[in-house]
Formats: structure tokens, C-alpha cells, sequence
């Protein structure tokens, strides 16, 4: 009997039970959801349960021509937890402008829900065909001309490359005023200027400004390289430009040098409005807080931990804007916050951040024990207006303590947990998804993704690295990375302390806040720090922290200058470095492969 018990539970420890909300769900998503016309663009369905399945792709030929459907599988262990995924990518090209409805797809007994695309005619690329004809060009797309101060501002660049170009990079623009990272990869699909074809490579950044006024977006370069030999091989522009000719096309064609650029792009920054008069200024498109219980449901009895995972979640920040939530004292039960998580990802060209704050309750006493409401203000920004996201008021019973009467003494009693505990379940650094009425939330992907995305990228750099100490004879040209490009000039630590000291002696909140996001670069180069406050933390310096926040609100006050004075927060800092070794030794070589957080 004891040999079949144990067969069971290891039999389920490898094959976990499929969760009881757990349903044949096909979800979908496009690459981008504006195309012009003649583009081709990914229509990707993925499933957490089918398998051996192949959609029914017919409904889609009346409004789109389709190219072909790839498959690959996904198996990913998060948490423990063993969890796999499906994914058909369909490449569709429009047979015609206008709004179009991509219909459900039936992928065995399950099926999509419906979803709409943007075609644009070509009367409504503007001033973008001026590129038609060229070799290659550079198109630059701005979401929002005129952005809140410190929101996100979504830039799309496309570079237009036709058969004769064989590779070459795109210059990452270095703004003033503003911070920049990319978002997700980089997207490959052909389209058609005129009566040309081409292969058009997309990029994606989100630019954050922070400071209020004119803040330029400077031309984007791109350097490559065309070939101009009569004998040169005739490419199909469905090829990919990046894996270069034949190598016996190299004994007939010669290449030469390239460049195009695109135009200046000017933002109007507007400055913190007066409605927004919470402490933290969060400018987003949307913001809610959720949380998760451990064990789930929980059962609250005296003297029994429980953890309580709050979640703050954003679409259209950065994680580093977030604040930490302030949780309120409980009466009859003891709290140990645990260590705040961070997480920052890209989803369809949005930028989605996640705040974990872990606390461990202990109750102390039976009855009943109120939890007070969480609420946060933020500004949304496609309403224009404040909103508040909550966590209401709930009231829980707490039994008595399991086997012997415990009593409020014993409870009062029992030793202090370690903070830790409250996140050790997360202790490889993924959130978990939060259980929702909507189990399939863009949470509960978000964390999937993030964990198979992480064990697969392992891999690949793993597989990057071997080939590329095989000689760089062989390597491949790519958008990333030209050539012979030179590497990134850096800045020194001194030279970086020096540009703060003199920031904090002009009194200038503005300058005090760019040198503060030089230095951090170069004391944190694997997590540079997003704004003066996260710099502060990352220091460990409360004092520092307190003046980095008010810098912050003396940024955006009607008169920065007045009232404000940086030699106390310069002060502060040469007190910090003492207790910080961190801050006084940076990497001694500049990054050789920089990471962009997405």
C-alpha cells in the first residue's frame, strides 16, 4: 500500500494536475496593428494546452493573401511548475486598405476571438513615399507629439532596404532631456513603395522625457553596405538581407558604402498639470493593484503565517517609477515585509512594469482583522485625467492557533521571521501571474514568457558565443552593429562626480537630475538607474533618498530654482559613497554587450 502511495505522489510530483481554470483558450495578437498597404505583418495564435493541431487558416483569404504558417512548442518550468505553450505564427499580407476584421480561427475544438488590423492606403503615407525608389531610407513614427513629462512615448523606426543592400546597422539616437530604451525585438517584414519592393526592418524604443519643453529626437543613421557589381545575384526581396549573398557571389560583385537618415523629430513636453496632486507622478495607460495569497485561499488562525503578495502593475511605466506601497500598521497581528521585486517587459509595443510587495501576517489574537484599503493616484493619460487605483477593504476571521490554545501572549511571543520568507518562493527573480477572474491575463502570459524566455535565451547566447570564437572571418552583418564601428566612448567616475558637484552648486534641478543618471550609468552599468530616486536607493541611503525626492517635486514646481538648494543633497552623496563600496568601484571595462530592459 505504501509502495502505491509513493508511486502516486511521484507520479503527480512529475506530471502536475492541470489547474481547474485551465481551458482549450486560443489567444491572439499581431506584430503591429497599423500596416500600409502592400506590408506583410504576423498574425500569432498561441494555446497553453493544444497541441498536434493546425488552425483552419481559410476565413482569412477573403481580405489577406496568407504566405505560410510556422509552429513551435514551448516548454517552460517556473516555479516548479511545468508549463507548456503552442504558437502558430500565419504571415498575411492585405489584399486591400482600410479597417480589416481578422475573423476567428478554429484550431481543433477552440477558437480565437476576433481581432481588427489598420491598413493604410497609400494616400495616407504622407510625406513617408518620399523614400520610394531610393535603395534605403529611414522612417521615424512618434506616438505622441505632445507627451506628459516622464510618460512613455512609443518611437517606431523602419528601415526600407531594397535587394541590393547586404547588411549593415542602425544607430541607437543618444537624446538630451530624456531617457530611451528599446522595446522588444527587432521586426522583420517586406513591403512596397510605389511599384518597388522592399525588406523592411522595424525597431521600437520608448522615449521618457524628463524635463518639461522641447525635447528633439535627433536623426537616426543608418551605415551599410550596397552592392554594385553588374553580376551581382538577383535576390528575391522576401529574402533576409542580414545572411548576406552567396559565397560565390563575392568573386563577381564589389559593394560601397551606404547611408541614410531620417528627420529630426521635435517633442513639445508638457509639465506636470495642477489636478495631479498626489506625492508620485504617474503618468500611464492604465494602473491597478491585485493580490495573491499564500497558501490559496488562505486560513488565518493565531500565530500561523500567511503571505500576502501585493501586486502594483502598470501599463506605460517603468518599474523604477513605481513607488513601494505604503502598507498601514495592523492591529492584533504583526507584519514582516518582504523584499520588493521589480519587473519591466514589452508586450505589442507597450512597456508593462510590475511591482512585487511581498508582507508575512501573523495574527496575534482571534476575531476578526481588518485590512485597510491600498490606493494609489496616477494620471491616465489617454483620458487626461486623475484616476485611482485600489485595493479595497476587506475584514478577515482569524481562528484560534491549530492543536494547543494559543493565546495572544504565545503569539506575542514567537520569534521574528526573516523578512526573506515573505519572496523565498520567488527566489529566480520571475513574478508569478496573479489569479484573477481572467487567468489568461496579460500577467499570467508576462510571466510564462519571462520564464521560458530566460531559459531560452541562455541557451542561444550560449550557442552566440561558440560561433562567435570561431574567428569573426564568418560573422554575419546585422542591424545591431556595424562592422568596424568604434566602441562607445565612456566617462569616468571622477569626471561623473565632477559634473554632479557642479550641477548641485547651480542649484539647477533639471542638470542635478541628468548628471545624477551619468553617474548612476557609470557606478551601475548592468542596472542604471531610471531617475534620482531609484539611484538613491540603489546607494542605500535614506537621507539621500528623502532629497531625491524632494529634487523631484522641485523639477516640475512652477519656479525649479526657488527654494532649492543641491549642496545638501551633494553633501549626502559623500556621505553615502562611505558606506556604499559599490559606488566607488564601476566596472572597469565599459559593457561589451549592452542589455536593454524591455
Amino acid at each position: 500500500m505504501i509502495s502505491i502511495l509513493l508511486a502516486l505522489c511521484f507520479a503527480t510530483s512529475i506530471f502536475p494536475p492541470q489547474q481547474k481554470w485551465q481551458d482549450p483558450e486560443v489567444h491572439v495578437q499581431v506584430d503591429r496593428n497599423k500596416i500600409h498597404e502592400g506590408e506583410s505583418f504576423r498574425l500569432i495564435l498561441s494555446s497553453p494546452h493544444l497541441s498536434g493541431e493546425q488552425p483552419d487558416t481559410s476565413p482569412l483569404e477573403q481580405d489577406f493573401f496568407v504566405y505560410g504558417t510556422g509552429f513551435q512548442t514551448q516548454t517552460s518550468i517556473i516555479q516548479g511548475k511545468r508549463t507548456q505553450s503552442v504558437q502558430w505564427v500565419i504571415t498575411l499580407q492585405p489584399k486591400h486598405a482600410g479597417k480589416i476584421k481578422i475573423p476567428s480561427l478554429r484550431v481543433g475544438d477552440a477558437t480565437s476571438p476576433p481581432l481588427e488590423v489598420e491598413v493604410l492606403s497609400e494616400k495616407d503615407w504622407g510625406s513617408a513615399k518620399a523614400g520610394a525608389g531610393r535603395p534605403v531610407f529611414v522612417e521615424v513614427e512618434v506616438e505622441n507629439l505632445h507627451p506628459y513629462v516622464q510618460s512613455k512615448v512609443l518611437v517606431t523606426a523602419k528601415v526600407w532596404m531594397d535587394d541590393s543592400i547586404r547588411g549593415g546597422s542602425l544607430t541607437d539616437p543618444e537624446l538630451e532631456g530624456a531617457l530611451l530604451e528599446r522595446v522588444g525585438e527587432d521586426v522583420s517584414y517586406t513591403g512596397r513603395r510605389g511599384n518597388k519592393a522592399y525588406q523592411v526592418i522595424e525597431r521600437r524604443y520608448a522615449v521618457f522625457p524628463q524635463t518639461s519643453g522641447k525635447v528633439t529626437i535627433p536623426p537616426l543613421v543608418f551605415d551599410g553596405q550596397r552592392a554594385v557589381s553588374q553580376h551581382q545575384r538577383r535576390r528575391s526581396p522576401f529574402d533576409d538581407p542580414f545572411f548576406g549573398p552567396s559565397p560565390f557571389d563575392s568573386l563577381f560583385e564589389r559593394t560601397t558604402p551606404i547611408r541614410a537618415q531620417s528627420e529630426a523629430i521635435d517633442l513639445e513636453v508638457q509639465p506636470k498639470p495642477d489636478e495631479a496632486h498626489s506625492d508620485w507622478w504617474l503618468p500611464a495607460k492604465k494602473v491597478e493593484i491585485v493580490e495573491r495569497w499564500e497558501p490559496d485561499p488562505p486560513e488565518f488562525r493565531v500565530a500561523e503565517p500567511v503571505t500576502r503578495n501585493i501586486f502594483l502593475r502598470a501599463v506605460g511605466l517603468a518599474a523604477e517609477q513605481m513607488p513601494e506601497l505604503e502598507l498601514p500598521e495592523l492591529q492584533s497581528c504583526k507584519t514582516y515585509p518582504g523584499k520588493v521585486q521589480h519587473q519591466t517587459d514589452s508586450r505589442q509595443g507597450e512597456v508593462i512594469s510590475i511591482v512585487l510587495q511581498p508582507i508575512v501576517l501573523v495574527p496575534t489574537q482571534a476575531g476578526s482583522l481588518t485590512l485597510p484599503a491600498i490606493e494609489v493616484s496616477w494620471w491616465d493619460t489617454e483620458a487626461d485625467e486623475m484616476r485611482i487605483a485600489s485595493l479595497p477593504e476587506q475584514t478577515i476571521e482569524v481562528l484560534p492557533g491549530s492543536g494547543d490554545p494559543v493565546t495572544e501572549e504565545k503569539a506575542e511571543n514567537q520569534p521574528p521571521l526573516n523578512p526573506e520568507d515573505a519572496s523565498s518562493s520567488k527566489a529566480d527573480g520571475n513574478l508569478p501571474p496573479v489569479a484573477e477572474e481572467n487567468p489568461e491575463s496579460w500577467l499570467s502570459q508576462y510571466a510564462y514568457q519571462l520564464g521560458s524566455g530566460i531559459f531560452f535565451g541562455l541557451i542561444s547566447f550560449w550557442l552566440w558565443q561558440r560561433r562567435r570564437g570561431r574567428g569573426q572571418g564568418n560573422a554575419e552583418p546585422k542591424l545591431d552593429q556595424a562592422p568596424d564601428s568604434p566602441a562607445a566612448p565612456t566617462i569616468s567616475l571622477p569626471a561623473a562626480e565632477k559634473q554632479l558637484r557642479q550641477a548641485c552648486q547651480s542649484g539647477d534641478p533639471a542638470h542635478i537630475e541628468q548628471a545624477i543618471l551619468q553617474l548612476g550609468g557609470v557606478q551601475y552599468p548592468q542596472t542604471p538607474p531610471r531617475n534620482s530616486v531609484a539611484w538613491a536607493k540603489q546607494l542605500d541611503c535614506p537621507q539621500l533618498v528623502s532629497l531625491c525626492e524632494k529634487l523631484q517635486e522641485a523639477r516640475f514646481a512652477p519656479n525649479p530654482t526657488q527654494g532649492w538648494s543641491g549642496v545638501e543633497l551633494w553633501q549626502s552623496y559623500q556621505q553615502a559613497k562611505k558606506q556604499s563600496p559599490a559606488a566607488n568601484m564601476p566596472s572597469p571595462l565599459p559593457q561589451l554587450y549592452p542589455q536593454h530592459s524591455s
